[in-house]
C-alpha cells in the first residue's frame, strides 16, 4: 500500500524498451497505463491537500477544539510530485484537482462530470445507481440537504491510499452540530469569555447513554463557573473505494465506480452500536442521502430493512433524552422544561401578587 507515489510513465516505458522492443499495441497500452497512474496520483495529492486545508479550516473554526479529531487524521509525508511529462494525463486530472483540492472538496461526494464515466456505478450502505447523470444528480442532493439540515457540516478526508491497479481508497468523516445543541453554541459565541470545547462521541458509540442530574449539573456548572462550554459533535465515519479506468478511445482517464460505506452502519449491523446519540446522528445523516428518485415511504422502508436501530437502547419514542457521562446527550429538552416550570411558577406567583394589591384598593371583580 502506498499513497500514491508512483514511477513516471516515462521511466516504465524506458524500461520496457532496455528489455525488448514493444509493437505499436504494447506502447498504446503503457501510455494509458500511465495516465490511469497519473490520475491515481493526482487524486492521493489533491486529497491530502484538501484534508490538510480541512484541519486548517476546522481549528480556526473550532480553535482549542476536537483534539481527538484532529490527532486521528495522521497523514503521511507527501511523497514525490506527481508526473508532469504526459500531456495526456494533465487532461483528465484538471477537474479531479478542481474537486478535491482547497475549499472544493467535498468527498465523499464527486460532482464533476467530466471526471466521471458515463455509465460510473455508485454503490453505498442504502441503496445504488448506475449512470452519471443519476449520480451527479443525487450527490448534489445530499450536498444541499446537508448544507441546510446540518448546522456547520464539515467534510474532512483523513487518509488515501492505493490500494491495487487502478483504485483507490479514501477514508473521510463527516461533523456537524447536533441540532439539539445548535442553540447552545449561538448563546456561546456571543457570551463574553464563554469558550466552546468541541468532543465527539466516537470512543463511546458502544456504551450506552442515561440521563443523570449528576451530568446535568456538572455540565451547567462548567458553563457557568468556569466559562466552559462542552458541544459533542456528531461525527460520521466512512470510507470511499474509488476505481478509475481508461476512457474511451484513448481518451483521459475516468471514474466507473464508487463503493461508499458508513463504519456506524458496520456497528449497528453487528449489534454493537449502544449510543442513542450516536444513532440519532446517523438517522439526520442517512435523512439527507435519499435518491430524488425515490419516494419517501419507499426509502423509508429501505433504511428499516438495511439499518435496524430498533436493539439500539433509547432509540424508542418514549425514552426520555439525557446526558452520558460528562458528554451531554440531548439536554436542551431538559433544559427547556426547566425554563416552563420557572416562566410557570413566576407568572403564578405574578398572578397572585396582582390579586392582593386589587383587593386591597378595591377593585377586584366580585367574582373574586
Amino acid at each position: 500500500m502506498s499513497w500514491g507515489v508512483v514511477a513516471p510513465p516515462g521511466a516504465v516505458t524506458q524500461s520496457c524498451y532496455r528489455k525488448v522492443r514493444p509493437t505499436c499495441e504494447a506502447q498504446q497500452t503503457l501510455a494509458a497505463r500511465g495516465r490511469r497512474n497519473a490520475l491515481l496520483t493526482e487524486i492521493s495529492r489533491g486529497a491530502v491537500q484538501s484534508s490538510r486545508a480541512c484541519i486548517q479550516r476546522r481549528s480556526l473554526l473550532r480553535k482549542g477544539s476536537c483534539r481527538r479529531l484532529v490527532l486521528s487524521t495522521g497523514l503521511a509525508a507527501d511523497r514525490g510530485a506527481a508526473p508532469n511529462d504526459s500531456q495526456t494525463a494533465r487532461s483528465g486530472v484538471a477537474a479531479v484537482k478542481q474537486v478535491l483540492q482547497g475549499e472544493g472538496g467535498r468527498l465523499p461526494y464527486i460532482t464533476d462530470p467530466e471526471m466521471l464515466s458515463e455509465e460510473v456505478t455508485y454503490v453505498t450502505d442504502l441503496w445504488e445507481c448506475r449512470g452519471r447523470d443519476e449520480y451527479v444528480e443525487a450527490s448534489k442532493l445530499a450536498l444541499k440537504r446537508q448544507g441546510l439540515q446540518l448546522y456547520g457540516v464539515q467534510y474532512d478526508v483523513l487518509k488515501v491510499a492505493e490500494v491495487g491497479p487502478g483504485e483507490l481508497l479514501v477514508r473521510w468523516s463527516i461533523s456537524w452540530v447536533p441540532t439539539v445543541m445548535e442553540r447552545f453554541v449561538e448563546l456561546g459565541k456571543v457570551w463574553p469569555g464563554m469558550q466552546i470545547e468541541y468532543t465527539d462521541l466516537l470512543d463511546r458509540l458502544e456504551v450506552e447513554t442515561k440521563f443523570t442530574w449528576k451530568a446535568l449539573g456538572a455540565f451547567l456548572g462548567r458553563a457557568v463557573l468556569q466559562g466552559k462550554l462542552r458541544v459533542p459533535l456528531a461525527v460520521i465515519l466512512g470510507s470511499t473505494k474509488i476505481n478509475v479506468a481508461d476512457g474511451d478511445g484513448g481518451g483521459s482517464p475516468k471514474i466507473t465506480r464508487i463503493s461508499e460505506s458508513w463504519d456506524i452502519v458496520s456497528l449497528v449491523a453487528a449489534g454493537r452500536l449502544r449510543n442513542r446519540r450516536a444513532g440519532r446522528d446517523l438517522a439526520c445523516l442517512m435523512d439527507t442521502v435519499r435518491p430524488p428518485s425515490m419516494p419517501f415511504e419507499e426509502y423509508e422502508e429501505r433504511v428499516m430493512a438495511k439499518v435496524d436501530m430498533s436493539d439500539v437502547p433509547g432509540m424508542s419514542p418514549m425514552d426520555i433524552d439525557g446526558v452520558d457521562g460528562a458528554a451531554i446527550d440531548n439536554i436542551s429538552t431538559v433544559i427547556s422544561f426547566l425554563t416552563i416550570v420557572v416562566l410557570t411558577g413566576g407568572a403564578a406567583a405574578a398572578f397572585v401578587v396582582y390579586t392582593k394589591i386589587l383587593e386591597k384598593s378595591g377593585d377586584l371583580p366580585g367574582m373574586f
